[in-house]
Parts: structure tokens; C-alpha cells; sequence
């Protein structure tokens, strides 16, 4: 009886040991693939994969605005949609002011009858906020300082305003000039808040 069960035993070796050793030769095998593969031919991975890999971006949002701006004859404002790169809000209204000044390329006669730029270049909006629907823009005084006319000022101030009031969620704007809140520049009040007025 104990013949016999040892010799079924002695069967049962066989078969066990050939498991493990056709598990090793597989291991073996799949560890050499693996190794050639990835150590032994490291260096010769496709360049144009690596650099496709690498360079791999993504596109920016853009989205169009629209800028009112006078002709170089200050008869009257004119649309133009143009196109910004969509990011922090704060980065989008400073871009407006910019593509406010490209528009406004151009020269004017003084006081004294010399032509001078209608905005000038060294222009700046210093920082800008937003409370509920109303935007505040802290403006550098030379934008509307360099309006010599009751009519060159109006426009110049309703470019901003109807520029910025075309953005969705804002409906009023109120410019401060050096971080101050001041009556007026020349001719306008700029305590008040203003709103879009497209019959200017």
C-alpha cells in the first residue's frame, strides 16, 4: 500500500519540476526580449518619435473682441472685431487696452497746432478691477491728458467705455487716472460710471 503511494508520488515529481523549468525558460526568454529591446537598442529609438513626443502642445484659446475706435479724422467710432488670446481676466483686459492703442496709431494737432500721437506710446493701463457688472480701470493720465478738444476727449473715453462694455458681464466702466478718483481731466466728469453709447 505505501508502494504504491510513493510511486504515484515519484509520478507527480516529473510533471512538477517540468512546470518549473518550462516557467523559467519562458522567463528567461520574455527577460532577454525585454533586455535586447529596451537596454540593448536604447540608442537607436526613432529621433522623430522622441521630438514628436516632446513637442506635443496645446493650441491657446482665442476668442474676438470687439474695439471701438475713431477714424483720424475724430468724426465718429467705428467697430472692429479683432482677436485675443483668452487667458486670466485680468491678462484679456490688458490686452484690450493694447489692441486699443494699436488702433489709435495716429496723429493730431495740438493746442498749438503741432501733431502729436492721439494716444501716446508710453500709455499704460496700470491695473484694473471688477466689481459685480462694473469695471474699474486705473489708467495712466496721459490717455486722456492729450485730448485737445471736448471732442477728441468724448471719443477717446467712449472708445474705452464701448470697448470694454461689449465684453459679457460688464456693463459699466469707471476709469481712475494714477490710482486716483478725480472729477475730470479736461471736460468730462470721470466720478461717474459710465455705460455703452454707441451714437457717439
Amino acid at each position: 500500500m505505501d508502494n504504491n503511494k510513493d510511486n504515484n508520488n515519484n509520478r507527480n515529481l516529473p510533471s512538477k519540476l517540468q512546470m518549473f523549468l518550462i516557467f523559467s525558460v519562458t522567463f528567461m526568454i520574455i527577460g532577454f526580449i525585454f533586455f535586447n529591446k529596451y537596454v540593448l537598442n536604447a540608442d537607436k529609438i526613432p529621433i522623430k518619435k522622441i521630438y514628436q513626443e516632446e513637442t506635443i502642445s496645446i493650441e491657446p484659446n482665442v476668442k474676438a473682441v470687439t474695439i471701438y475706435y475713431t477714424n483720424d479724422k475724430l468724426e465718429k467710432l467705428t467697430p472692429l472685431e479683432v482677436e485675443i488670446i483668452t487667458e486670466k481676466f485680468h491678462i484679456e483686459i490688458q490686452e484690450i487696452f493694447s489692441k486699443i492703442k494699436e488702433v489709435h496709431n495716429f496723429v493730431v494737432k495740438d493746442e498749438n497746432g503741432e501733431y502729436i500721437p492721439f494716444i501716446m506710446e508710453d500709455t499704460s493701463l496700470l491695473d484694473s478691477f471688477i466689481v459685480g457688472d462694473k469695471l474699474y480701470l486705473n489708467i495712466s493720465s496721459h490717455i486722456l491728458n492729450k485730448a485737445y478738444t471736448k471732442r477728441q476727449e468724448i471719443l477717446l473715453l467712449y472708445s474705452i467705455v464701448n470697448t470694454y462694455t461689449s465684453i459679457e458681464g460688464i456693463n459699466f466702466v469707471k476709469i481712475l487716472v494714477n490710482n486716483q478718483e478725480i472729477e475730470k481731466v479736461k471736460w468730462y466728469n470721470l466720478k461717474n460710471f459710465y455705460s455703452k453709447n454707441t451714437d457717439i
